[in-house]
């Protein structure tokens, strides 16, 4: 069966800060060298008269120190990595006394660089009062031990490391698996520490039975404590950096019968500085001694106070294996090894940095996430900072010169920058020796995500996105209640009969704003112009216009609000009967403003811009009992309204004998001035039963275009004789004219005129959109004006715009 073990290794522990004695005697001072400079990192101990330590502390940058003390007599003794001890003489502490000294080193060097090797050994308590050079290079291990144990004491100081747990094979080369972690915090030890009596008697491997096998480290109080020295061997051994002084410890004799520690300590031979304890298990079993251990290494930080800059504890899960009969008994083999440690990656005191790890190299490789391809020329960045890279052919890339921790990669690529996007992923970097693999997502991925679209969906097939951004100028922040919302044109070639037809349907999709200002608009047409509006609280944007290329499938928007813009409103909604059927073609009017339009076939109406305001609304249409209401328009709103209509009873057209007095008086002075072509109602009663668009082919100068459903549309005579449309796979799609009709060189071949309905144009485009005549009944007209050129248009009806003809329709009025 497996033997499971228990770790009680902890990477970094919190610590609150040694409680303050509440006593009232103090004892505090300097420690200065020869030359009078203040020294730091100096261990400085109260001594009494029985030369038992009662209080201890560690100088800091400025050579000070404080003991708490009680009244009696006392001496401060002082530990200097690189000298021998020294002490102070004799003082008093009297009750509620604070007591200062200034103690200046004059300790003998510790010459550590012409110690020998002489392979004697020093054991049990004849070592701790030995003189040997074993004995004395071992008290500069614990003058360092002893400076570590104070540095983690002192408050403000935080470090950053790095803690992992590896899964080794059983050789203990490999990594099977690995998991790694960063913080930052006040360490303590790397390991929880068992008290020195308890190792003392249970040993340091204690078997478990089924709960598992647990494994301690020495602790940096025994190392420390004379009851080491009096339970382990010293000599000096060789090692291979003549720098390096190196002692080895080893279990005296006695303790044969328990778990025990053997290890080597390394020493700086001219500093008498600790560099690294590495330590194995004594008196286990033989797959214990060969494969579990561990390591310590340790580091000077820039106050000359101490800390472990490395740790790691090997632990063997063993098995045992049942022989064979002829064998017999059973054999324990290694099925694998738990490793756990860390490493210190920095220290700081405040804004000040004690203590940072050599850099490394951060490597890894750039895919695509689509299709696994090398990301070649993708560019990577730490957010925050100003490394970087450049990914070559094959998409690895390679960092230098970073500390280990927690980091937020921005991948950009040729893709993603036609959307103005950047892949960001956290990246927990630890060691050199791990190569990050990230995938980096398309553009199409991207607008997938954003919009929300299926599998196997996305901007294609004729739909892309448009990504933008609102912002208001001189305000950096985002601003409130932001409204986008885009607008097209729908054009629709059709053929029927031979006639062709072209179908403009006004279209307008909200977009999906987000608190930073930016928008997004998913599925919006490609290789059409796109006007987009922005308005918010007390401002509006100069609305803009932008494409989607197809080979792009995406396009960016960038819009600024103005405060000072007057407000402009929008006027949306849609048009039914009492039913919820969609009415198509009603008319939607503001008629002091001049503004309208007609329905959409899903009974959809929109007027972008509306002035801000209460104005007079009007929807009508043949059939159907007209809605005649006043709006108020808020400023940078969407007004929106759902305009219900009542179906009504029509009488029978009737038929008027005579000169209708119901026309406006400019009818008759257009027509005394002989300006135009005109037909009243008398005239349109001739031809009754037959649409608009037939009774319109006597119109001279007026050319008719023809949709399959039956829509007609007013054509100006300054167009080609009969031409084919754009229309793919429809050769017979054709627009036929009258064979008077002249072509004027350079006209545009679709030159649709400018339609008014009771003076309210009704194509407002530049140049004009068609309109469908059809879609009034010639029941419902009065009289009909037409002005083939800008040289026949009356003043009230003459633009720039006005060469492709003038169409102007009165309505019948209730007598």
């Amino acid at each position: 069966m497996p033997r499971l073990f228990r770790s009680l290794l902890v990477v970094a522990a919190v610590l609150a800060g040694m409680s303050r004695v509440a006593v009232a005697q103090v004892v505090r001072g300097t420690v200065v060298d020869a030359g009078n400079v203040p020294v730091p990192g100096v261990v400085v101990q109260l001594v009494d008269s029985a030369n038992m330590v009662a209080a201890r502390s560690l100088s800091d940058v400025r050579g000070e120190f404080r003991l708490a003390a009680r009244p009696g007599t006392w001496t401060v003794r002082t530990l200097r990595i690189g000298y021998r001890p020294a002490a102070s003489l004799p003082f008093t502490v009297g009750a509620r006394e604070e007591v200062t000294r200034r103690i200046e080193l004059a300790g003998i060097p510790v010459a550590l660089s012409s110690v020998r090797i002489d392979g004697k050994s020093v054991c049990g308590r004849s070592a701790r009062d030995s003189t040997t050079a074993a004995v004395a290079a071992w008290e500069q291990v614990r003058t360092a031990i002893a400076a570590t144990q104070l540095s983690m004491t002192l408050r403000g100081v935080t470090a950053t490391t790095v803690a992992f747990d590896r899964v080794l094979d059983p050789t203990g080369r490999t990594v099977v698996k690995q998991t790694a972690a960063i913080r930052t915090d006040v360490v303590k030890q790397p390991w929880a520490e068992r008290s020195p009596e308890r190792l003392r008697t249970e040993g340091y491997v204690i078997d478990e039975g089924t709960s598992g096998t647990t494994y301690y480290a020495p602790g940096l109080e025994l190392l420390g404590a004379d009851a080491f020295l009096e339970d382990h061997c010293l000599r000096i051994v060789q090692t291979n950096d003549a720098k390096r002084l190196a002692i080895a410890f080893e279990p005296t004799p006695a303790r044969r019968e328990i778990a025990e520690v053997r290890g080597t300590v390394l020493l700086d031979r001219a500093s008498s500085e600790l560099r690294s304890l590495d330590f194995r298990y004594a008196n286990v079993l033989p797959e214990q001694q060969q494969a579990a251990g561990g390591t310590m290494a340790f580091a000077r930080l820039g106050d000359g106070s101490w800390a472990i800059s490395r740790w790691s504890i090997r632990m063997p899960v063993l098995v045992q294996l049942l022989r064979t009969q002829a064998l017999g008994g059973s054999q324990v083999s290694v099925q694998e090894i738990r490793m756990t440690g860390g490493e210190l990656v920095t220290v700081r005191n405040g804004r000040d940095t004690l203590w940072t790890r050599t850099p490394l190299a951060l490597a890894g490789i750039l895919r695509d996430s689509a299709s696994g391809d090398a990301a070649a020329g993708a560019r990577v960045s730490l957010r925050g900072t100003e490394f970087g890279a450049v990914a070559d052919a094959r998409g690895r890339f390679v960092i230098p010169g970073l500390l280990p921790g927690e980091y937020f990669l921005h991948v950009r690529t040729a893709s993603l920058d036609s959307v103005g996007a950047v892949h960001e992923t956290p990246v927990s970097f630890t060691d050199s020796g791990t190569v990050v693999e990230i995938r980096v997502p398309t553009a199409r991925q991207i607008a997938s995500a954003v919009c929300g679209f299926g599998r196997g969906a996305g901007p294609t097939n004729g739909r892309g996105v448009v990504l933008g951004r609102a912002v208001t100028r001189g305000d950096t922040a985002a601003p409130h209640n932001l409204k986008v919302v885009a607008e097209w044109t729908d054009v629709t070639v059709r053929s029927a009969g031979g006639a062709p037809s072209v179908d403009r349907t006004l279209r307008w999709l909200d977009a999906r704003v987000e608190a930073l200002g930016t928008f997004r608009l998913c599925g919006v047409p490609v290789n059409t112009a796109i006007t987009i509006r922005a308005s918010a609280d007390s401002s509006t944007a100069q609305p803009t216009e932008v494409r989607v290329a197809p080979d792009a499938q995406f396009a960016r928007a960038e819009l600024v609000l103005e405060s000072s813009r007057p407000g402009i409103a929008a006027f949306a909604g849609n048009v039914v009967d009492s039913g919820d059927v969609r009415i198509t073609n009603a008319e939607v009017l503001l008629p002091e403003l001049n503004l309208g339009t007609v329905t959409s076939e899903r009974g959809e109406f929109r007027l972008p811009a509306v002035p801000a305001g209460t104005h007079h609304v009007v929807v009508r249409k043949i059939g159907f009992g007209p809605l005649d209401a006043t709006v108020e328009f808020a400023p940078n709103r969407t007004t929106a309204k759902r305009v219900v209509l009542t179906r009504v009873t029509t009488l029978a057209d009737v038929r008027v004998e005579g000169q209708s007095d119901r026309l406006p008086s400019s009818f008759h002075d257009h027509q005394k001035l002989g300006l135009g072509h005109f037909l009243a109602r008398d005239d349109l009663a001739k031809q009754e039963g037959q649409r608009l668009s037939a009774i319109l082919t006597t119109v001279p100068g007026l050319g008719i275009a023809g949709g399959r459903n039956g829509q007609g549309w007013i054509m100006g005579k300054r167009v080609p004789p009969p031409f084919r449309t754009p229309r793919r796979g429809d050769p017979e799609a054709m627009i036929y004219l009258p064979d008077n009709f002249e072509a004027a060189a350079g006209m545009p071949a679709a030159c649709y005129a400018r339609v008014y309905l009771d003076k309210m144009l009704l194509n407002r485009e530049n140049p004009a959109a068609p309109f469908d005549v059809n879609s009034i009944a010639p029941s419902r007209i009065e009289a009909i004006e037409f002005f083939a050129g800008p040289s026949q248009t009356p003043i009230e009806y003459s633009d720039v715009n006005s060469s492709c003809g003038i169409l102007v329709i009165h309505t019948r009025r209730s007598p």
